[in-house]
Protein backbone atom coordinates (compact mmCIF):
# COMPACT_ATOMS: atom_id res chain seq x y z
CA UNK A 1 0.00 0.00 0.00
CA UNK A 2 2.79 2.43 0.91
CA UNK A 3 4.57 1.61 -2.34
CA UNK A 4 1.43 2.33 -4.35
CA UNK A 5 0.84 5.65 -2.54
CA UNK A 6 4.46 6.67 -3.15
CA UNK A 7 4.31 5.70 -6.85
CA UNK A 8 1.26 7.90 -7.36
CA UNK A 9 2.10 10.80 -5.04
CA UNK A 10 5.89 10.97 -5.49
CA UNK A 11 5.78 14.24 -7.51
CA UNK A 12 4.49 15.96 -4.38
CA UNK A 13 8.05 15.65 -3.06
CA UNK A 14 8.98 18.33 -5.58
CA UNK A 15 7.12 20.83 -3.41
CA UNK A 16 9.99 20.74 -0.91
CA UNK A 17 12.80 21.92 -3.23
CA UNK A 18 10.38 24.37 -4.84
CA UNK A 19 9.58 25.85 -1.42
CA UNK A 20 13.29 26.11 -0.56
CA UNK A 21 13.98 27.87 -3.85
CA UNK A 22 11.11 30.29 -3.18
CA UNK A 23 12.62 31.15 0.21
CA UNK A 24 16.04 31.63 -1.40
CA UNK A 25 14.58 33.88 -4.09
CA UNK A 26 12.88 35.99 -1.42
CA UNK A 27 16.32 36.79 -0.05
CA UNK A 28 18.05 37.19 -3.40
CA UNK A 29 15.21 39.03 -5.16
CA UNK A 30 13.32 40.95 -2.43
CA UNK A 31 11.69 43.15 -5.07
CA UNK A 32 9.85 40.25 -6.69
CA UNK A 33 6.26 39.60 -5.77
CA UNK A 34 5.14 36.36 -4.12
CA UNK A 35 3.59 34.98 -7.31
CA UNK A 36 6.72 35.70 -9.30
CA UNK A 37 8.90 33.94 -6.72
CA UNK A 38 6.62 30.88 -6.62
CA UNK A 39 6.46 30.69 -10.42
CA UNK A 40 10.24 31.02 -10.75
CA UNK A 41 10.86 28.41 -8.05
CA UNK A 42 8.46 25.97 -9.70
CA UNK A 43 9.99 26.54 -13.12
CA UNK A 44 13.54 26.02 -11.80
CA UNK A 45 12.54 22.83 -9.97
CA UNK A 46 10.88 21.36 -13.06
CA UNK A 47 13.80 22.38 -15.25
CA UNK A 48 16.30 20.66 -12.94
CA UNK A 49 14.24 17.46 -12.81
CA UNK A 50 13.76 17.50 -16.58
CA UNK A 51 17.50 18.00 -17.09
CA UNK A 52 18.05 14.72 -15.22
CA UNK A 53 15.04 12.72 -16.48
CA UNK A 54 15.04 13.57 -20.21
CA UNK A 55 18.54 12.18 -20.99
CA UNK A 56 17.69 8.97 -19.12
CA UNK A 57 14.38 8.68 -20.98
CA UNK A 58 16.12 9.19 -24.34
CA UNK A 59 18.66 6.53 -23.40
CA UNK A 60 15.76 4.16 -22.68
CA UNK A 61 14.29 4.91 -26.12
CA UNK A 62 17.62 3.93 -27.66
CA UNK A 63 17.64 0.70 -25.63
CA UNK A 64 14.13 -0.11 -26.86
CA UNK A 65 15.19 0.46 -30.45
CA UNK A 66 18.11 -1.93 -29.92
CA UNK A 67 15.79 -4.62 -28.55
CA UNK A 68 13.59 -4.36 -31.62
CA UNK A 69 10.11 -5.78 -32.19
CA UNK A 70 9.14 -9.45 -31.67
CA UNK A 71 10.68 -11.68 -34.34
CA UNK A 72 9.13 -14.89 -35.67
CA UNK A 73 11.81 -16.85 -37.53
CA UNK A 74 9.94 -20.11 -37.99
CA UNK A 75 6.44 -21.44 -37.29
CA UNK A 76 5.46 -24.82 -35.84
CA UNK A 77 2.41 -26.54 -34.35
CA UNK A 78 2.35 -28.31 -31.01
CA UNK A 79 -0.22 -29.39 -28.43
CA UNK A 80 2.10 -28.54 -25.56
CA UNK A 81 5.33 -26.83 -24.56
CA UNK A 82 8.04 -26.84 -21.92
CA UNK A 83 7.71 -23.51 -20.14
CA UNK A 84 11.08 -22.66 -18.61
CA UNK A 85 9.91 -19.86 -16.35
CA UNK A 86 10.00 -19.47 -12.53
CA UNK A 87 6.33 -18.40 -12.56
CA UNK A 88 5.19 -21.36 -14.67
CA UNK A 89 3.04 -22.87 -11.92
CA UNK A 90 1.09 -19.64 -11.45
CA UNK A 91 1.09 -16.99 -14.19
CA UNK A 92 2.32 -19.56 -16.69
CA UNK A 93 -1.02 -21.35 -16.75
CA UNK A 94 -2.22 -18.62 -19.11
CA UNK A 95 -0.68 -20.75 -21.85
CA UNK A 96 -3.45 -23.25 -21.11
CA UNK A 97 -6.22 -20.78 -20.35
CA UNK A 98 -5.57 -18.16 -23.03
CA UNK A 99 -3.05 -19.47 -25.57
CA UNK A 100 -4.87 -22.70 -26.40
CA UNK A 101 -2.26 -25.32 -25.45
CA UNK A 102 -3.62 -28.66 -24.24
CA UNK A 103 -0.75 -29.33 -21.85
CA UNK A 104 2.39 -27.71 -20.51
CA UNK A 105 5.50 -28.95 -18.74
CA UNK A 106 7.51 -26.94 -16.22
CA UNK A 107 10.21 -27.42 -13.61
CA UNK A 108 8.87 -28.99 -10.44
CA UNK A 109 8.61 -26.81 -7.36
CA UNK A 110 8.88 -29.91 -5.18
CA UNK A 111 11.89 -31.79 -6.64
CA UNK A 112 14.96 -30.21 -8.20
CA UNK A 113 15.44 -33.00 -10.77
CA UNK A 114 11.77 -33.48 -11.73
CA UNK A 115 9.13 -31.72 -13.78
CA UNK A 116 5.42 -31.03 -13.53
CA UNK A 117 2.99 -31.64 -16.36
CA UNK A 118 -0.14 -29.47 -16.42
CA UNK A 119 -3.07 -30.35 -18.68
CA UNK A 120 -6.61 -29.22 -19.22
CA UNK A 121 -9.43 -31.64 -18.47
CA UNK A 122 -13.00 -30.98 -19.63
CA UNK A 123 -15.68 -30.86 -16.94
CA UNK A 124 -19.33 -30.02 -16.42
CA UNK A 125 -18.38 -26.49 -15.29
CA UNK A 126 -15.75 -25.99 -17.97
CA UNK A 127 -12.17 -27.07 -18.41
CA UNK A 128 -9.96 -27.38 -15.34
CA UNK A 129 -6.22 -27.84 -14.95
CA UNK A 130 -4.71 -30.91 -13.33
CA UNK A 131 -1.02 -31.55 -12.67
CA UNK A 132 1.24 -34.54 -12.17
CA UNK A 133 4.92 -34.97 -11.41
CA UNK A 134 7.03 -36.51 -14.21
CA UNK A 135 10.69 -37.51 -14.35
CA UNK A 136 11.45 -36.29 -17.87
CA UNK A 137 10.22 -33.86 -20.50
CA UNK A 138 8.29 -34.81 -23.62
CA UNK A 139 7.76 -31.35 -25.13
CA UNK A 140 9.44 -30.68 -28.45
CA UNK A 141 9.51 -26.90 -28.01
CA UNK A 142 10.67 -24.69 -25.14
CA UNK A 143 9.32 -21.26 -24.20
CA UNK A 144 11.98 -19.68 -22.01
CA UNK A 145 11.58 -16.48 -20.04
CA UNK A 146 14.64 -14.66 -18.71
CA UNK A 147 15.13 -11.40 -16.84
CA UNK A 148 18.02 -8.97 -16.90
CA UNK A 149 18.75 -5.41 -15.79
CA UNK A 150 20.42 -3.05 -18.26
CA UNK A 151 22.35 0.09 -17.37
CA UNK A 152 20.14 2.84 -16.06
CA UNK A 153 18.06 0.36 -14.08
CA UNK A 154 16.05 -0.76 -17.12
CA UNK A 155 14.39 -4.12 -16.50
CA UNK A 156 14.10 -6.43 -19.53
CA UNK A 157 12.00 -9.57 -19.79
CA UNK A 158 12.97 -11.76 -22.75
CA UNK A 159 10.95 -14.64 -24.16
CA UNK A 160 12.51 -17.17 -26.54
CA UNK A 161 10.80 -20.02 -28.34
CA UNK A 162 13.17 -22.78 -29.43
CA UNK A 163 13.34 -26.43 -30.40
CA UNK A 164 14.36 -28.22 -27.21
CA UNK A 165 16.62 -30.87 -28.74
CA UNK A 166 18.60 -28.69 -31.14
CA UNK A 167 18.27 -25.28 -29.49
CA UNK A 168 17.16 -23.77 -32.82
CA UNK A 169 15.40 -20.46 -32.13
CA UNK A 170 11.94 -20.07 -33.64
CA UNK A 171 10.91 -16.71 -32.16
CA UNK A 172 12.09 -14.02 -29.75
CA UNK A 173 10.51 -11.05 -28.00
CA UNK A 174 11.51 -8.61 -25.29
CA UNK A 175 9.67 -6.19 -23.03
CA UNK A 176 11.55 -3.42 -21.20
CA UNK A 177 10.49 -1.27 -18.26
CA UNK A 178 11.98 2.12 -17.36
CA UNK A 179 11.46 3.18 -13.73
CA UNK A 180 12.38 6.82 -14.14
CA UNK A 181 16.16 6.65 -14.08
CA UNK A 182 17.92 9.02 -11.70
CA UNK A 183 14.66 10.92 -11.08
CA UNK A 184 12.88 7.73 -10.02
CA UNK A 185 12.32 8.72 -6.39
CA UNK A 186 10.89 12.11 -7.31
CA UNK A 187 8.61 11.07 -10.17
CA UNK A 188 7.35 7.66 -9.10
CA UNK A 189 5.08 6.01 -11.65
CA UNK A 190 4.80 9.30 -13.56
CA UNK A 191 8.38 9.02 -14.78
CA UNK A 192 8.18 5.39 -15.87
CA UNK A 193 7.72 3.94 -19.34
CA UNK A 194 7.79 0.60 -21.08
CA UNK A 195 8.24 -0.84 -24.53
CA UNK A 196 6.29 -2.10 -26.23
CA UNK A 197 3.73 0.33 -24.83
CA UNK A 198 0.32 -1.40 -24.53
CA UNK A 199 -1.41 1.99 -24.56
CA UNK A 200 -0.55 2.49 -28.23
CA UNK A 201 -1.99 0.52 -31.14
CA UNK A 202 1.41 -0.79 -32.28
CA UNK A 203 2.45 -1.66 -28.74
CA UNK A 204 -0.81 -3.50 -28.04
CA UNK A 205 -0.32 -5.51 -31.22
CA UNK A 206 3.17 -6.56 -30.08
CA UNK A 207 1.78 -7.69 -26.72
Amino acid sequence: LLGFVWAVAAPLLLLLPAALLAVLLRRLRPGWGRRARVAAAAALTLALVAAVWVPDRLHFAAQCAALGPPRVLERAQADGIFLDDPTANSFGTRYLHDEGFVWMEARSIYRRDAFTRYRTVPGSEGARIVSEEVDSLTAVYTVQSTHEVLDGGVSVQRTTVSERASGRVLATAAMAHFEGGRAHWLLGAWGSAQCPNPMTASGAAEF
